[in-house]
Order: structure tokens, then sequence, then C-alpha cells
């Protein structure tokens, strides 16, 4: 049986252009968060061989981290995660093979999104551009809740 999923984790991330400041723009203005920073997760895992020919079973994860465009000079920034990020990411990464390669029982825990979170600028948000951010979802919820 051959596997290949993909899995995006949204996080609160925190995003520096480093050319900005070293252009003198102080960091205050050269610095921003998102609640939308989207990571996204391939994995596959099924039959493999190696380099001696020998067959296994094992797999392996891709991730990318989507960037934002600085308001400054229009540089793609990727985010930065605070000490406690990762070690979540991880975890829910572990939940989610888990639960899609072992059918271990899992529950939804997606980030829901907060009114203050609508300042979000999807025309900088490189996962919006491709469609994986989930602004665009927790938006059109709120579009087609206000439409009802």
């Amino acid at each position: 049986m051959l596997f290949d999923l993909k899995y995006f984790f949204h996080s609160f991330y925190r995003f520096r252009c480093i050319k900005c400041i070293k252009a003198g723009v102080d960091e205050f203005n050269a610095t921003w968060s998102s609640a939308y920073t989207t990571v996204l997760f391939r994995a596959y895992y099924g039959p493999d061989t190696d380099e001696d020919g020998q067959s296994w079973i094992g797999g392996w994860i891709q991730m990318k981290i989507f960037a934002q465009q600085c308001k400054n000079c229009d540089e793609y920034i990727t985010g930065e995660l605070d000490n406690e990020r990762p070690g979540y990411l991880v975890k829910w990464l572990h939940h989610w093979i888990a639960n899609k390669f072992y059918g271990f029982p899992s529950y939804d825990s997606h980030y829901r999104g907060k009114e203050t979170d609508l300042n979000h600028l999807e025309n900088r948000c490189e996962a919006c551009i491709t469609g994986w951010c989930h602004y665009l979802k927790v938006k059109n919820r709120r579009v087609n809740t206000y439409k009802n």
C-alpha cells in the first residue's frame, strides 16, 4: 500500500525583514506577525528500495513554510517560530501521521480564526496566492454566515 498525503498546519509566526533593517528601516516597521502562517507537509509512506537494492517499507516527509511579502521592499520573508512552536508543530504532525497511516483516532483542532486576524494581507501571503491559506476558508465562512 502506498500513501502520498498532504497536510497543512497554521500557526502564529513572526516575520522580520533583514533587508529593510539593513537599509535603515527601524525594526518595528520591518517586523510583523501573522496568525495565518501556513506550513505544508507532504508525507510518503510505502515500499521503497535503498541504494543496496534492499526492499523495505518506509517513508519521508517534506515541509514548506509559506512566506509573506514585506510591505516596505516586497521581499518574501519566511516566518520565525518562538521556542515553543516547533514542539507544537511536531506534536500535530505526529497526530496526523498516526491517524492517516496507522488509523489512530484524531480530532480536529485547526485554528478557527479571530476577528482580530482580519488584517491579514492576502495579496502578500504566499499561501493565499497559491490557495493553501486557512485565512481564505475563515474569510469565506464569515462571508457565507453574513449572507444567511
